[in-house]
Formats: structure tokens, sequence, C-alpha cells
């Protein structure tokens, strides 16, 4: 309902001409950068071998595993939650947006990536682990404030299981309770291996500190912004096009994450190529603006 009113208010604008002033994201066509911040909840624990496991099942049958806080009796082994902090225009130097101004904020939620295949192996000082995952899910929320991390993965009303296949279902206080639209919903994908079909998300991590980096590529499936980044302009490993490309780097050697429950705080980016209509784009910077109004009128009647 709230979507419906908001497409007839920009259509009765745009006949006004009325625009102008409503640019609450202004995006232009080349290479973005989103720059995010996270908190993540993993399976660790694997033991030595090369491999451990081979498939989603025997993965989750290995002996003396910690599964990732939140899971539940799913066999889920990635999730948890991220702030953006910037988009910019790595083309033209455009600051997209930025975190707590004008444009408020864009938090998201992440899930249902399940292990398949774990090697772990000892080499001197190093004890690494490398992991390959399948499935996984993503949404990106417009919110008036920041994610709140002290919730945790076990918090009242947090769910980072949800329904397989559905973003929306992946619930988290100060997230998702709070949020006035979807910015970009969408699917992690194959890609990141070549030759892989599978392999969705694959990180390799220090056994002991956590310490390591993930990857995987990500495609849009919805959204109020679909329409100016799901472009598919991104060659995979495999040379299928693609929407964005997912880096991070992760650790919790302070201890940080592990006191609010999670596993690890990670930090990453996430690139694509962007070309957006003009109405597009005023109708997602109108949309913002207008979503940000309503929920500020429902604050002052509460």
């Amino acid at each position: 309902m709230l979507k419906k009113s908001v497409r007839a208010v920009a259509a009765a604008l745009v006949a006004m001409g009325a625009l102008g002033s409503a640019q609450a994201l202004s995006i232009s066509a080349g290479n973005y950068t989103f720059i995010l911040s996270n908190y993540d909840s993993g399976t660790t624990g694997y033991p030595v071998g090369a491999p451990v496991c081979t498939t989603v099942g025997g993965c989750d049958a290995v002996a003396g595993i910690v599964k990732a806080p939140g899971s539940g009796t799913s066999s889920y082994d990635t999730m948890g939650i991220f702030t953006i902090e910037s988009i910019k225009n790595e083309t033209t130097g455009q600051n997209i947006f930025q975190a707590g101004g004008a444009d408020g904020f864009i938090t998201g939620i992440f899930g249902q990536l399940a292990d398949y295949r774990v090697d772990r192996g000892v080499l001197g000082a190093n004890d690494l682990t490398s992991t390959l995952s399948t499935g996984g899910v993503w949404t990106m929320y417009r919110t008036p404030t920041n994610y709140d991390p002290t919730v945790g993965p076990l918090g009242v009303g947090v769910d980072l299981v949800g329904t397989a296949g559905d973003p929306l279902s992946l619930l988290y206080p100060s997230i998702t309770d709070v949020a006035t639209s979807v910015f970009l919903q969408g699917r992690f994908v194959p890609g990141a291996i070549f030759g892989d079909v599978t392999t969705t998300y694959t990180a390799t991590f220090n056994s002991n500190s956590f310490a390591g980096g993930g990857q995987g590529f990500l495609d849009i499936d919805g959204g109020d912004a679909q329409s100016l980044f799901d472009t598919t302009a991104l060659a995979d490993a495999n040379g299928t096009l693609r929407d964005m490309f997912l880096d991070v780097t992760f650790n919790d050697v302070d201890g940080q994450a592990a006191d609010l429950g999670w596993t690890v705080t990670s930090a990453g980016q996430i690139k694509g190529s962007v070309v957006p209509e003009p109405s597009a784009l005023a109708l997602v910077g109108l949309s913002l603006g207008l979503l940000g109004v309503a929920s500020r009128r429902r604050k002052t009647r509460s």
C-alpha cells in the first residue's frame, strides 16, 4: 500500500515538474563501489582434513563444529547484518550516498549460505580453513537509524534463517522493524571460481583467529533502486554477466564480535556498474524523500 501511494504521488509531481528538489539519491552512469561494514555469524571448529566434507549434509554432520550463532537447526553457516557506509561512482568521482547524512542509512541482512565443502590444513604456523558455500540471500533497507549490533544473532525478534529463498523473511530489530523501504534485494550467485557453477560464496580464514576474507557475485531481484543497479554488467569467472561483486575481509582479533554474540566483524566493498534512466532516477529519489517524510509524520503523530 505504501509503495502504491508513493508511486501515485510521484506521478503527480512529475506532471507538475516538481522533481527538481527531490533528488535524495543522484546517480550518474559509471562504475560504482559500495563500502560496507558487517557483523557476521559463521560456523567454525572444522577439524583438519582435505576435504573435511563435500556435501551440505556431510558438513552439518562433522563432529565438534560450532554452528553459526542464530542458525538454529538449519543447515546455514554464514549470516549477519551490514550497513552501507558510502556509495561512490568511481568513474566520475561522484559521492552518491554517505551514511548518516541527508539520505539517512542503508542497512541490511544476509543469510542462507550453507557450507558444502570445507578443507582445513596446517603448514608450519599457518592453520587455514577454506569453505565453499551454496545458496544465500540479502536485502538492503532504507532506515532512519543505523543497525544495532548489540541485539546479537540470538536476540529477541531476530530471525537470520527465514524462509528458504526469501530475503525479506530475514528479520533483525533496528533494521526490519524501522525500515521505510527496500532499497535492493537479491541472491548470491555462482561465478567466483572458474568452472564452478555451484559455489556462491568462498572464504578462507585462520582457523584460530578467524582472520580472513571472502567473495562472491550477487544478482539483484527487487527493491526501489533495482532499475538503477540491475545492469548485469560484470562478467564472472565463467563469463556469465552478473550485477555485483562482493569482496570482504574479517576477523575478531579484538573480541568485539564475540562479546556481542557474533563470530567476526568485517569490512568490504560491492562493485558494479550503473546506467540510470532519468525518469527512474527521479522516482527513486522522490520515493526516498517521501518515505522519509511519512516516517517523520508517523513519529510526530505517535
